[in-house]
């Protein structure tokens, strides 16, 4: 019971945060890698 309720709060917290990294790549327009053109 405990192990689904903490797999449960995890899969939403990666949701989440995959959520913020993909509009964060899109507002600086970076495709793939970290965006340096050096």
């Amino acid at each position: 019971m405990i192990t689904a309720l903490y797999a449960g709060i995890l899969g939403i917290m990666y949701v989440i945060l995959s959520v913020q990294v993909i509009k964060g790549r899109f507002h600086y327009r970076i495709s793939l890698f970290d965006g340096n053109n050096d």
